[in-house]
């Protein structure tokens, strides 16, 4: 030891700094917190009402909630891009279906593009099912979720079977003669 340098930790500041360590409780609290804060369309747990006033492309909508516009991505399901093959007719559906509607949205996620990822319903409809069961969209599972927050079960799996018997009865794009996603799953 150098002549008159301090010790580090200087002796008895370990046991006082270890001994007065919060509870995790505590931790936990602050952290959810801040989460809820950063987050508030993931921490609401009631659904979200609005009335839609655009309609981006099939899978894709503007909602206004509160006087915001909020953008949303349906839950679960994939259309055609445009200039694809069937992509004017998912997004004419889907405007058939919501536009100018007042909707409720159940937020599952928030995508990397920052839009909110959701399923919509119109009057106890499931708009984002009818879109996979018309042959409009494919269902993608559980693919645009991601940790606790994403849905578990039957709707995931009813997407796929919806996508399989629309495919079966040649509906919508699945009539079309090169029916395939638009992106590769993962």
């Amino acid at each position: 030891m150098i002549h008159g340098a301090a010790r580090w930790p200087a002796p008895g500041i370990r046991k006082r700094v270890v001994g007065e360590m919060l509870p995790i409780s505590s931790v936990l609290v602050v952290l959810f917190t801040l989460v809820a804060i950063r987050c508030p369309m993931a921490a609401a747990a009631e659904p979200l009402t609005g009335e839609v006033v655009g309609v981006t492309d099939g899978d894709t909508i503007t909602v206004l909630v509160d006087h915001q516009p909020i953008t949303v991505r349906l839950a679960e399901i994939d259309t055609p891009e445009r200039g694809q093959p069937w992509a004017s007719r998912a997004k004419q559906a889907l405007s058939d279906k919501v536009f100018g509607q007042v909707i409720q949205l159940q937020v599952v996620d928030t995508d990397r593009y920052g839009r909110t990822v959701a399923k919509v319903f119109r009057d106890g409809r499931d708009i984002n099912r009818e879109m996979v069961g018309e042959g409009h969209a494919w269902g993608e599972g559980r693919r645009e979720t991601a940790g606790a927050a994403a849905p578990s079960g039957p709707p995931s799996r009813c997407a796929a079977r919806q996508t399989t018997r629309a495919h079966c009865t040649a509906r919508g794009y699945h009539a079309a003669d090169a029916a395939h996603p638009t992106r590769s799953p993962t």
